[in-house]
């Protein structure tokens, strides 16, 4: 049998529906967004490592933003073997702070018939000159 065949084959599509799905949850309804992800993931939120869907629950419930438009302006999706590593690059606006660039990765993997955030890293994309 063939590696490739471990490798999802609509992994475009997959992550394309994932960040329009994700990315709208979290301007609408972020306290729903730990849905996408595992029991037991891990994420990396500007340097400080969470581990658990509750953590990061709470982590996303502690943001102090009351409204947040994201828009993606690149997102890569590359095919692992049951999994989808996704890179979006993006702009950010809270309420009526300026608007920042952000990176954030996900590593989705198979679990049954769907596809779950296992880890993930967001990383605000400022530089000090």
């Amino acid at each position: 049998m063939s590696n490739y065949m471990l490798y999802p084959e609509n992994y475009h599509e997959l992550g394309a529906s994932f960040v329009t799905q994700y990315y709208h949850f979290m301007q609408v309804d972020r306290n729903s967004v730990d849905t996408f992800y595992h029991p037991q993931a891990r994420m990396t939120y500007e340097g400080q490592e969470i581990v658990g869907k509750d953590k990061i629950a709470e982590k996303f419930r502690s943001l102090p933003a009351n409204t947040i438009q994201i828009v993606t302006t690149s997102v890569d999706v590359h095919p692992c073997e049951n999994s989808i590593l996704i890179l979006v690059c993006g702009q950010l606006k809270c309420d009526e702070d300026p608007i920042l660039p952000f990176c954030e990765m996900f590593f989705l993997r198979k679990f049954g018939n769907c596809f779950l955030i296992s880890d993930s890293m967001f990383r605000l994309s400022l530089h000090n000159f």
